[in-house]
């Protein structure tokens, strides 16, 4: 198994400097109230958990109230309900108050939100919702955001105008962003924020390839200088604990090659998970550890079968309302996918993502519906152009 280091040497990452005055603006809101409500996509993972226990603990020291929304993430890095104020988006309702702001982290667009996560979050005047996100995706909840896609040539920054919610699509870490956040206010993250910060970086870019930038390898350097030995061990042990399998587990992680099926052009490889599937409700359907086995299957397929440009899932969740999709790709394919699929078969369909990985789902238990629904994506791959 490779060290955190290694690992974090091989990934791809980019984060653009962030320029004071947009950094300065999302910090002055913050500041506007008292209380802060930090919102996590649906399925939390470590990316936005993280990114939101790093605010967390910044907003506490400056004397703000928080309270984190996630959804799920049970195993992620220290969790602990006290320790964090977290309320779980399946206890949001109706009745749950507001906070003064709302800061929106690893998102951009209420389909990454649980129904009623987002009806709280529209008690907010748009005005006091703030966001910083790396996702490319469509249906922005917000009206007034700045979006950057491109790295500054020789890190010289121009002073955009300063908006709500900012978007850097290049990075492959929302924690690479928020780093940028406090570097650009001119402040040094704590131990507590830095360890926050490193988990989350680690995490989402472990999922891509390529090589770190001269920038990231900044930003992943500064990180490390603030963690000793004992704190980069524990984070180790954490994601260890997080991949080790029960004897079931690995006996369904062996036998998804057995299960793939191909569209008609053989550009897309996939596996359709059905309600009644005994060995995926054996595991209890979608566990953390069930869709991190999704998602090295999804990585692996991908990289040891030349022939195709991408691999998709299709699977029930534990809710047992809702069927997910979750696409890996070469390229930008995953993304084109979904957009086709979005304008040629459904505009109703609730998916997005990164360019090369994207997740989606559809609320119902009708094996019919799901299985038109998954077509949608199969037939979308044989018409986009690879």
């Amino acid at each position: 198994m490779l060290s955190i280091n290694q690992r974090m040497a091989a990934v791809s990452f980019k984060a653009n400097v962030m320029p004071k005055n947009q950094a300065q603006h999302i910090d002055n809101i913050l500041h506007s109230g008292k209380s802060v409500d930090i919102f996590c996509h649906s399925i939390s993972d470590e990316d936005t958990f993280n990114s939101a226990t790093a605010f967390y603990n910044y907003l506490k020291q400056e004397g703000i109230n928080a309270r984190i929304i996630a959804s799920g993430g049970i195993s992620n890095y220290d969790y602990d309900t006290k320790k964090y104020n977290i309320i779980q988006a399946k206890d949001i309702n109706d009745t749950t108050q507001k906070a003064d702001v709302a800061l929106c982290v690893d998102f951009s667009s209420k389909d990454r939100l649980n129904t009623n996560v987002y009806k709280h979050l529209q008690k907010y005047d748009a005005s006091k919702i703030v966001g910083i996100d790396h996702h490319d995706d469509k249906n922005k909840l917000h009206p007034d955001f700045n979006q950057i896609t491109k790295v500054y040539e020789k890190n010289q920054v121009p002073e955009l105008d300063a908006k709500n919610y900012y978007i850097d699509s290049s990075a492959k870490s929302n924690c690479g962003i928020i780093y940028r956040f406090f570097e650009a206010l001119g402040k040094t993250p704590n131990k507590e924020i830095s360890r926050a910060l490193y988990t989350g970086f680690y995490d989402d870019t472990a999922k891509s390839k390529g090589e770190l930038d001269k920038n990231s390898k900044e930003v992943k350097s500064k990180l490390t200088s603030a963690l000793n030995i004992l704190d980069i061990a524990k984070i180790k042990k954490h994601f260890l604990e997080k991949t080790m399998l029960t004897k079931e587990e690995k006996a369904f992680a062996k036998n998804l090659p057995n299960r793939i099926q191909y569209s008609q052009n053989g550009k897309m490889a996939f596996v359709e998970i059905k309600n009644d599937d005994e060995e995926w409700n054996n595991l209890g359907r979608n566990t953390e550890k069930a869709t991190i086995i999704l998602g090295k299957f999804r990585k692996e397929t991908l990289e040891k079968n030349k022939n195709i440009e991408s691999v998709a899932v299709f699977y029930p969740c534990a809710d047992e309302k809702t069927y997910k999709m979750s696409i890996t790709s070469n390229k930008d394919y995953a993304m084109k996918i979904v957009d086709y699929a979005k304008e040629h078969f459904s505009k109703e369909i609730v998916a997005g993502g990164h360019p090369e990985r994207c997740g989606g789902s559809i609320v119902t238990t009708d094996p019919i519906e799901q299985h038109q629904w998954v077509s949608y994506f199969i037939n979308s791959s044989d018409k986009i152009t690879y």
